[in-house]
């Protein structure tokens, strides 16, 4: 488990030191780009060592305790597969799970229409890794489905809930402001509208 810390304190790094005896543990201290997500997950990407990657927002759960068992067997029945999303539910409390996402890819994705979900949803073989966009906040994952696609074309879908979405009035996606999500979009217009 590798663990990519971008908060200001040792709060983090003092419940994995607490851990640490019984997960193997990863944990780095990681300033670079503060505030902006692609480059802590990035970093924590460039540290795996295994053959998959599982990514997890901080805010985010495995939805229960086969969660990673459902996914190891999806990707030992799918032995070409690259990449894969899984289903999931939000949630506001932790507690509560409401409006189930089932997730499906749209050609469309890198405008903002996010038909597959945040990042924690996504699994990737470690091999020849893309990384998320530094200069993207708000559509660093659309912009990273579309370059997985480009690459190695449509995610597997695994449909069943292994993951949570924790939604809440503090999550990026509302603290960002309206032009600077009018800037990413059209950078990603330009980058891809000619396709």
């Amino acid at each position: 488990m590798v663990i990519s810390d971008h908060s200001t304190d040792n709060t983090i790094k003092d419940i994995c030191d607490k851990w640490s005896e019984k997960l193997t543990l990863v944990y780095v201290a990681n300033d670079r780009g503060r505030g902006i997500i692609s480059p802590n997950i990035n970093k924590a990407m460039r540290l795996c060592t295994g053959q998959w990657i599982k990514i997890l927002f901080q805010d985010d759960f495995l939805f229960n305790t086969n969660s990673l068992s459902l996914q190891s067997e999806f990707v030992y029945n799918n032995i070409d597969c690259q990449w894969f999303m899984t289903t999931f539910y939000h949630s506001n409390t932790g507690h509560d799970f409401y409006r189930l996402f089932p997730p499906k890819w749209n050609d469309m994705i890198w405008t903002g229409n996010n038909t597959m979900g945040c990042p924690s949803g996504m699994t990737l073989v470690n091999n020849n890794l893309i990384f998320f966009n530094e200069s993207l906040n708000w559509l660093m994952d659309v912009d990273y489905y579309k370059r997985m696609f480009d690459r190695h074309g449509q995610p597997k879908i695994l449909d069943h809930v292994t993951v949570v979405n924790r939604t809440s009035p503090h999550r990026l996606t509302e603290s960002i402001s309206q032009s600077v999500k009018d800037k990413e979009l059209n950078m990603l217009v330009a980058k891809y509208g000619e396709n």
